[in-house]
């Protein structure tokens, strides 16, 4: 699996609510601001969904990895 699908992964995992304000920031590079135009937004409203969404991802691509680890480990 390419880091990629990975991440695609994860963001799929993730509320809709996080998950598209993380991929206009990071796939898109919007700013703050744009963010908060295209969805109707204040900027500290897309602040705080990017910071839940990146606590979300970081959580989700963590489990992700141990599970790939103990996989990993069983089939040695």
């Amino acid at each position: 699996m390419e880091l990629k699908d990975i991440i695609e992964d994860i963001l799929s995992k993730i509320p809709e609510m996080y998950a598209v304000p993380l991929k206009l920031y990071y796939i898109e590079n919007m700013s703050v601001k744009e963010i908060g135009h295209v969805l109707a937004l204040n900027d500290s409203t897309v602040k705080w969904r990017l910071y839940q969404g990146r606590s979300l991802f970081r959580k989700l691509a963590g489990e992700q990895l141990l599970s790939g680890y103990i996989r990993i480990r069983q089939a040695v």
